[in-house]
């Protein structure tokens, strides 16, 4: 199984969840703006009143794209924001194989050498 981490598997992830916002907030907008126009509006159950489903619409389709911007945006953020608090991905973590100045091979001395 490949591994879960890098630019592409973010892209795939983030747009994921741009999609699933881009049909879930048109959707629960549509609803609500034609729920409180019923609730609200007492032209909007009669039946001459084609307006009032024609708002929901026009709303529910202008938010579509804001909508997919928004959740992969805050997605994209999320990943950055765990990578900058700290919270790694840990099998790449462990997966990660010293280097040569870290693993106490080599030594660094910054001063001259004693005299011999």
């Amino acid at each position: 199984m490949a591994a879960r981490s890098g630019v592409g598997w973010l892209l795939l992830k983030s747009a994921l969840y741009g999609l699933a916002g881009f049909v879930l907030v048109p959707v629960v907008l549509f609803l609500l703006v034609l729920g409180l126009a019923y609730a609200f509006d007492p032209h909007c159950g009669s039946p001459g009143a084609s307006g009032c489903g024609a708002g929901a619409g026009a709303i529910a389709l202008a938010s579509a794209v804001p909508a997919f911007a928004l959740f992969f945006l805050v997605s994209v953020a999320v990943v950055f924001a765990r990578h900058r608090c700290g919270q790694l991905d840990f099998a790449a973590v462990l997966d990660r194989t010293p280097s040569a100045e870290t693993s106490g091979l080599t030594q660094r001395n910054d001063r001259a050498a004693p005299p011999a």
